[in-house]
């Protein structure tokens, strides 16, 4: 490659160039018996491990301590549903060449189009790497099971096509079922399923952090959360905004929405304002920074600023000021409660994009909300073939293209617009090269 394309790196490990590496969850139980066996596995036979476990169980957190141990050799994808740019092939391509690029060059790709032949380059550079100092590297991809299933199955492909599976030297790293997986690891190459164990009850005390709690109090929690690491960090936060372990217990509750509940608690029921900016961080799946938020929704950020800082179940990333929900299962729970707000929110997103149609966030994003929005003659009058080849100009994947059509084929079908559908069937992917799909492993 030339070597303009290229800046000198200021990061010094993988979790920082890791495009969505998860924040580091507060309070987090540091699981270093689970991180040993993963390693004591893929000393072994297996190729790869699949770290399974129901919804709050630690997987997420379980990989990401995986890979800050290992934050020299520990290539890392987090997917989340909640954020649709952590699921774009095309993106988490290029977050791949980036962290693979860097152990062997220690030096940073400039933001771009991946390239799949320097990523090919890149991972045989990388085997080489690893045979000269006889180590092993690992791939660690998260979340893909938060995705529902169309997108899981896409992006299952895309990993199976992708990844260096079956080279000696690396290793993958993977949360969900290893069922899942089956297109990844064909043949006789060997995957390992490590279920996650529910915590003990000095576990959950020690994540809870309270020297304050009797030993039967303690186990009066352990026996509620029922030892899943997600519902012990609920109570933490819970007790944090200064509810009292007495009067937690005796409203004690028993299944996951009923935790959130308690927490919903830090939302004053007269906060309009509080509320409208978790409907946005809950209902838009585009990530949001409190920049982001106080223009879409027209607030100054010191009031945006003031009002999450008073939520401690939505944290700020420090580096990337991207705002983030303790958990998936919390955001989906927000979205149910602000559920009539749904319609707001993407009302102001549509009215802000059509104020700037010149925009790149117009060009890339209105058709979306547009469809969610149910107004499909609208999302047909705007994906013209030139709004296509604008996508392609200015979204920089592919992937951005396919979807484009994928949603006038959609809104055709609801409209009952055949003469639509063929538009989408034939002009519209004759306007723009075909949708990548790489032909074969590294």
């Amino acid at each position: 490659m030339p070597e303009d394309n290229f800046v000198q790196a200021t990061v010094v490990d993988l979790p920082s160039l890791s495009m969505n590496f998860p924040p580091t969850p507060f309070p987090e139980l540091t699981r270093d018996n689970v991180v040993s066996t993963i390693e004591q596995l893929f000393e072994g036979t297996a190729r790869g491990v699949t770290v399974e476990g129901s919804e709050g169980m630690g997987k997420t957190t379980v990989l990401s301590q995986f890979a800050r141990k290992h934050r020299h050799q520990a290539i890392s994808i987090f997917v989340s549903a909640s954020n649709k740019l952590s699921y774009d092939p095309d993106l988490i391509l290029q977050d791949l060449l980036t962290q693979v690029y860097w152990i062997v060059t220690e030096e940073v790709l400039k933001a771009g189009s991946a390239d799949i032949s320097a990523f090919k380059s890149s991972c045989l550079a990388l085997q080489r790497k690893a045979k000269q100092e006889r180590k092993l590297f690992f791939f660690v991809v998260d979340g893909v099971e938060e995705l529902d299933a169309s997108r899981r199955e896409i992006l299952v492909q895309f990993f199976s096509d992708v990844l260096p599976v079956g080279v000696p030297q690396f290793r993958s790293l993977l949360s969900g079922n290893a069922r899942m997986y089956r297109t990844l690891f064909l043949g006789s190459l060997p995957i390992q399923s490590y279920p996650l164990n529910l915590l003990s009850i000095e576990e959950s005390s020690a994540l809870l952090g309270r020297e304050d709690i009797s030993d039967e109090q303690m186990e009066d929690v352990h026996g509620i959360c029922r030892g899943i690491p997600g519902r012990v960090a609920s109570v933490w936060r819970v007790l944090k905004a200064g509810v009292s372990l007495t009067s937690y217990l005796e409203n004690a509750p028993s299944k996951s929405p009923e935790f959130f509940e308690a927490e919903w608690h830090q939302v004053p029921n007269n906060d309009d304002k509080m509320k409208r900016i978790l409907a946005l961080l809950a209902h838009d799946s585009k990530p949001h920074t409190m920049l982001t938020v106080a223009d879409t929704l027209g607030l100054e950020a010191p009031d945006v600023d003031q009002k999450i800082s008073r939520l401690n179940f939505l944290t700020v990333d420090t580096e990337s000021k991207i705002i983030h929900f303790a958990s998936e299962s919390l955001r989906k729970f927000i979205a149910t409660r602000l559920a009539d707000s749904r319609r707001y929110v993407l009302k102001v997103l549509i009215e802000k994009l059509l104020a700037s149609p010149g925009s790149d966030d117009s060009f890339l994003e209105l058709p979306g909300y547009l469809e969610e929005a149910a107004q499909f003659l609208d999302v047909l009058n705007l994906l013209t073939p030139d709004h296509i080849l604008e996508v392609l100009k200015r979204g920089e994947t592919l992937a951005r293209v396919d979807e484009a059509v994928q949603r006038g084929l959609r809104a055709a079908r609801k409209l009952g617009k055949d003469h639509e559908l063929l538009r989408f069937g034939t002009r519209s992917r004759a306007a723009v090269h075909p949708r990548y799909r790489p032909a074969a492993r590294c």
